[in-house]
């Protein structure tokens, strides 16, 4: 459409072009970095659903183009937004590594498609670090996820200063978060688009990937808090998610209070 947007960015992939291009068609391999819940036929014409989970969008798409391992095009009716949107991914390989293009479209380009346009251009940032990480760190792992989600009574800045316990530190930069009833998650600093959203990897809970997120995603305001784990054993899982339930109580409601 003339009067749309569309979100472009490139990635590099220690990994094949085959492996890149399962993780984007596979419900299997969706599911260990993206979606929660995944169905797919992964040929031209099938048809491809995820899910979140009831606090963000979900939908089907359909793929219309299938050429592995270089190019996958899947249309979404409405999943992002009012409008229908394409997503179109190119795979090439470089040496040793993937290079992965993607072109999102279809975004409204009126201040009333600001909101979820800014939700995808960011959420792909955190994405496809994750998909990174998972081909990297990960393969073939599967992967169990961690999320506690509270609606917010004050702005996204205040809620990410609350939660990260001030300004976040730069990507590249260290990172800690003291969490009630667990102790310390420590790390290193992947994704920075606060105050919506930002990430981080957490080499002691065998290099978790960790997100702080606050928007509206067809939604009142809220902010969330996901850890995805590879090989984390069930008690240290329970022990952060109890953390991250206090946390958000005791840090919302104390900047909702003032």
């Amino acid at each position: 459409m003339a009067d749309s947007r569309s979100v472009e960015t490139t990635f590099r992939i220690a990994a094949s072009p085959e492996d890149v291009f399962r993780a984007l068609t596979e419900a299997s391999e969706l599911t260990n970095w993206f979606p929660t819940i995944a169905e797919s036929d992964p040929q031209k014409g099938g048809v491809v659903s995820m899910s979140w989970g009831e606090n963000w969008a979900s939908g089907d798409g359909v793929f219309t183009e299938f050429d592995p391992p270089h190019r996958v095009c899947i249309r979404h009716e409405g999943a992002f937004g009012a409008f229908p949107t394409v997503q179109e991914w190119t795979i090439t390989q470089d040496g040793g590594e993937t290079v992965l293009d993607l072109v999102h479209s279809g975004f409204s380009a009126g201040a009333d498609g600001d909101e979820d346009y800014d939700s995808v251009r960011t959420g792909w940032a955190f994405e496809l670090a994750g998909l990174k990480h998972y081909l990297e760190r990960h393969k073939g792992t599967k992967r169990e996820v961690i999320v506690r989600h509270l609606p917010i009574g004050c702005s996204q800045a205040e809620a990410c200063h609350a939660l990260l316990g001030g300004t976040p530190p730069a990507v590249g930069e260290p990172f800690s978060l003291a969490l009630p009833g667990y102790g310390t998650l420590e790390g290193t600093v992947r994704v920075n688009n606060a105050p919506r959203d930002f990430a981080a990897i957490i080499p002691g809970v065998n290099h978790a990937y960790f997100r702080c997120i606050a928007e509206a995603c067809g939604g009142p305001m809220a902010a969330t808090l996901w850890l995805s784990c590879y090989g984390v054993d069930q008690h240290t899982m329970s022990a952060i998610s109890g953390g991250f339930e206090r946390l958000l109580a005791d840090k919302l409601e104390s900047v909702a209070a003032e």
